[in-house]
């Protein structure tokens, strides 16, 4: 099981992995995200191979604070780049109303 912060392309939003498990078919990871920096949502997902990648199905995330689902599902996508014996490095986005937020970054065990 991997661990660990991917960083947002944009601004100094992070995605915590608080658990990941690498399987050949699917992975499942649950975490948060910052928006904004005080704004966080949590996850808790399993995404299915297709090519090269992980994609979840739509998946609602709930607000920390208000402890409220979001309005609008999320779509993740993970790319394993390299595995290493201890660490994973992946990329990945973010998808919701429109938008998608590109991360990057290392997992490790």
């Amino acid at each position: 099981m991997y661990h660990g912060k991917l960083y947002y392309e944009e601004g100094n939003d992070v995605f915590t992995i608080d658990r990941f498990i690498d399987r050949d078919y699917e992975v499942a990871f649950s975490g948060s995200t910052t928006w904004d920096v005080q704004d966080e949502w949590t996850i808790d997902a399993t995404a299915q191979k297709v090519g090269d990648s992980y994609i979840t199905p739509p998946t609602f995330s709930k607000h920390k604070i208000s402890n409220q689902i979001c309005s609008d599902a999320a779509v993740i996508t993970i790319k394993i780049i390299r595995r290493r014996e201890s660490s994973l490095e992946v990329e990945g986005s973010w998808a919701e109303t429109g938008k998608t937020f590109k991360f990057k970054g290392e997992l490790a065990i």
